[in-house]
């Protein structure tokens, strides 16, 4: 299992300019699919924070 520390910051560099979701992935040895289920999870719990 990953800590939530570690899924936040792969989130974070998902967000930053030029950066692919696919070579993060690769790079922190993790699956594309899972870092996109995080990316849309952190989604649903910011919108979810601001009341959407």
């Amino acid at each position: 299992m990953f800590s939530e520390e570690f899924k936040r910051e792969a989130v974070k560099l998902v967000g930053q300019p030029g950066a692919s979701e696919a070579a993060i992935a690769r790079d922190l040895g993790i699956g594309a699919n899972l870092l996109g289920r995080w990316c849309r999870d952190a989604n649903v719990d910011a919108e979810v924070a601001v009341g959407r």
